[in-house]
C-alpha cells in the first residue's frame, strides 16, 4: 500500500510538466502575434512621400494628426482636413497647397511629390528613416487661396524645399502651359493613328502628340488599337513633358501635348 501511494505522488509532478508545456507554447505564439501586430501597425501609419525623381524625402504620420516629417525625422507640415479638401500647412501656420490622390500640390496645382508608387518615378532604395524630433506648436493657420485647377506639371522647387515653407508657388514650372495641361493622365487610351513616320500620334480619346525626335524610331512602329497611357514626365526633354508607356512592348517615349 505505501508503494502504492509513493507512486501516485511521484506522478502528479510529472503531469503538471507536462501540462504546463502548452501553456508556454501558446504565451510564444501570442507574443509573436502581438509583436507582428505591433510592427504592421507601426509600419501602416506612416505614408512614404517621393520627389519627381523617387527620392524618399518625407512621411506623413497618419497617428499624429499627420505630421509630416521628413525622412531625417524633423517635423515640417501637417495636413489639414477642410471639407473635401485636403490642405497643407507649416507649424507657422503658411498655407502650401494641397494634398489630393496621393500628390502634394503648391498653391499654382503642379505637382511637389507624391505617395510612393502614385506616379511614375525612378525606382531607389528606402533609406533608414532619423528618429523622430519634438513637434513645434501650431500657429493659426493663414486663409486658404482659392484651390487652382491641378496642373499635369512638376513644381521646379524641390519637395523638401516646399515642405519646409519655401515659395509655396512655384513661380515657373518646368514646361509651358502650351496647349494647356492634358487633364486624363492615368487613364489607358488606345491609338488612333500615326502620322509622318512617328513624328505624331493621335490616341482615342481625340488628343494628339508630338513625340520627342529620339522617339519617333519607336511610334512610327505603333499600331492602331495599340494600348497607350499618358502621365507626367519624370525627365521631361524641354516641351516634351509627357510620358506615353506603350501598353505592348512597356516602352516609354516623350510626347508634347497638342490639344485635340
Amino acid at each position: 500500500m505505501t508503494q502504492e501511494v509513493a507512486v501516485a505522488t511521484l506522478g502528479k509532478p510529472q503531469a503538471k510538466s507536462g501540462q504546463g508545456r502548452p501553456i508556454h507554447s501558446m504565451l510564444a505564439a501570442l507574443l509573436i502575434i502581438l509583436l507582428t501586430t505591433i510592427f504592421a501597425t507601426a509600419s501602416a501609419r506612416e505614408i512614404p512621400l517621393v520627389d519627381r525623381d523617387g527620392y524618399y524625402v518625407a512621411y506623413i504620420d497618419t497617428n499624429e494628426d499627420s505630421t509630416i516629417y521628413l525622412w531625417s525625422g524633423e517635423p515640417v507640415a501637417y495636413l489639414y482636413e477642410r471639407g473635401l479638401d485636403t490642405l497643407v500647412y507649416t507649424f507657422s501656420g503658411e498655407h502650401l497647397g494641397w494634398y489630393k490622390d496621393g500628390i502634394l500640390r503648391d498653391r499654382e496645382g503642379n505637382a511637389v511629390g507624391a505617395d510612393d508608387g502614385v506616379l511614375i518615378t525612378p525606382t531607389r532604395i528606402e533609406p533608414l528613416k532619423g528618429f523622430k524630433r519634438l513637434k513645434p506648436a501650431r500657429r493659426v493657420k493663414s486663409v486658404a487661396g482659392l484651390k487652382p485647377i491641378f496642373s499635369n506639371y512638376y513644381s521646379r522647387q524641390s519637395l523638401e524645399a516646399w515642405l519646409r515653407g519655401g515659395a509655396a508657388s512655384s513661380t515657373t514650372s518646368t514646361t509651358t502651359a502650351g496647349a494647356g495641361a492634358y487633364p486624363m493622365t492615368g487613364m489607358k487610351w488606345f491609338v488612333t493613328r500615326v502620322e509622318a513616320g512617328g513624328t505624331t500620334v493621335i490616341l482615342s480619346d481625340g488628343s494628339r502628340w508630338e513625340i520627342s525626335p529620339t522617339d519617333r524610331i519607336h511610334t512610327m512602329l505603333w499600331l492602331p488599337a495599340d494600348g497607350v497611357t499618358v502621365t507626367l514626365a519624370r525627365s521631361g526633354f524641354g516641351a516634351y513633358n509627357y510620358t506615353l508607356l506603350h501598353d505592348r512592348d512597356r516602352r516609354e517615349v516623350l510626347g508634347k501635348y497638342l490639344g485635340r
